[in-house]
Order: C-alpha cells, then structure tokens, then sequence
C-alpha cells in the first residue's frame, strides 16, 4: 500500500485558547450540536472555518457527507500524549474484526480539518505528519502497527504548527508528539464524513505516556 503525504496548512487562526475549564467537548457532533453545546471557542473556530474558501470548496466535492466535529481539552505534563502514539490515519473503515480495511476503507472524498491551540498561545503537543510516501505491505491484523513499523527516519515529517489550520485525506498518515511542557492543549477537528453524526458531550480524556518515567 502507498500512503501519500495527503496534506496542506491554510491560514493561521486569530483565536487562543482561554480558559480550558471552560469548554465542552464535543464526540462526532453535528455542526449544530456543536455549535449549541461546544462553547464559544469551538462556536468561533467553526464560523471561522466555515468562511474559508478550501473548506467550501471540499463541501462541495463531497454532496451528502456530513460535517462532523470532535473537540478534545488535555492536561498534560512533559513527556505525555495527548493521544495512542503511534503512526496511523483518520476515520479509515473498519471490518467485522475491527481492523482497518487497507486500501478500501480509505474513502477519497473524506477530508479532516484540524486546528491546535496551546496555553499562553504557544505550541505544547503538535501533530507530526509524513512528508514523504510511505510504501508498506500491510498487515491485515494489525494495521497500524505495521504502518508504524514501516516508518524510518528516512521518511520527511512535517509538525504542524499551532493555531495554523491544516487539512488532509484519510489516507495522510500522521502522529501525536509528546508534549514538551506542562500545560493545556486543545484539538478541534471538523470531518467530511459519510457518516452520521453521534452529537455526544465528552466527559473526559485520555492521556498516555510510554514509560513511568513521565510521573509525578
């Protein structure tokens, strides 16, 4: 399977972070849902959004998707993860055994738009995206795992700087770095999808470290 870096930065964003404690995450929320129970840094993220041309333009490309948005808030220490480490790609369809299906489940039409925001208006957890192709015999039981593995410092990386828009196709294999201080770190993610929305408040998430050496 040849992964391609299917990916472009927009525009930088005028939005900051806030106060966390006061946002409402959002689990595959319609833009309504959204925009009633996200609060008003994601109410303002989404209008933003809304108005950028490229955005449009994917809207129209793929009639009958849905808008679907996911918001994540984490408190993180140096060295933790905001998310499963590990190289991979979004919103792949899965089988009957809950394993990604490689290449068919990649729907071509199917674009994310993501934006992070950091306290103190700062970068604290990028995510990091291959810059180069990425050739590797999948394995059908463990997905990701062999795509990770196939991932060499050969391969060019790009981290996407915060409050700078990105957009990229399911198929653009990516990562979450750990973080290099202490702080808060905010995701917001709007999806193309030909999926229904779910409209769930989240109460809580995970973060992940890969030793105990990140502790107290």
């Amino acid at each position: 399977m040849l992964f391609r870096p299917d990916f472009r930065l927009i525009q930088p964003t005028q939005h900051i972070l806030g106060d966390p404690n006061q946002i409402t995450m959002i689990h595959q929320g319609s833009l309504f849902f959204s925009g009633l129970h996200g609060g008003e840094l994601t109410k303002s993220l989404t209008r933003e959004l809304m108005e950028i041309p490229e955005f449009q333009y994917d809207l129209e490309q793929a009639p009958g998707y849905e808008v679907v948005i996911d918001t994540r808030i984490n408190m993180l220490m140096e060295g933790m993860y905001p998310s499963i480490p590990g190289w991979h790609g979004d919103w792949v369809k899965r089988g009957d055994d809950g394993q990604p299906m490689i290449p068919d489940g990649i729907d071509p039409n199917s674009r994310h738009w993501m934006i992070l925001l950091g306290d103190d208006n700062s970068e604290i957890s990028s995510t990091e995206f291959l810059a180069s192709t990425l050739n590797v015999e999948v394995d059908p039981e463990r997905v990701w795992s062999s795509v990770h593995e196939a991932v060499t410092p050969k391969h060019r990386r790009m981290k996407v700087p915060t409050g700078k828009w990105i957009t990229f196709g399911s198929g653009a294999i990516h990562r979450a770095t750990p973080a290099t201080r202490n702080g808060w770190r905010f995701f917001f993610r709007a999806s193309i999808i030909p999926v229904q929305p779910k409209n769930v408040i989240r109460r809580h998430v995970q973060s992940y470290v890969l030793t105990e050496n990140c502790g107290w």
